[in-house]
């Protein structure tokens, strides 16, 4: 059954991007996530953004705040 809809999926795509344009693409599965979000959390509110937003969950990871750079510094050679 997964296999099915993938497959219809992908000729969604294709048949999207053939006849239309790239653009459009993005656009439908855009519009699809934000509608896909919104029944989700209509469907479940009290799973939804309750749990997300409990402050025990949400931590800062220090990780995060560093330059993506730092951590290259001392591998990049540099020309004699």
């Amino acid at each position: 059954m997964y296999a099915l809809a993938s497959v219809v999926g992908q000729l969604f795509i294709y048949f999207t991007i053939t006849e239309f344009d790239a653009l459009v693409l993005s656009t439908v599965t855009t519009t699809r996530k934000i509608f896909s979000t919104v029944y989700s959390v209509l469907r479940h509110p009290s799973s939804s953004l309750a749990g997300t937003l409990n402050p025990k969950r949400c931590t800062l990871n220090p990780n995060v705040l560093r330059h993506p750079s730092s951590s290259l510094a001392g591998t990049v050679n540099s020309k004699p």
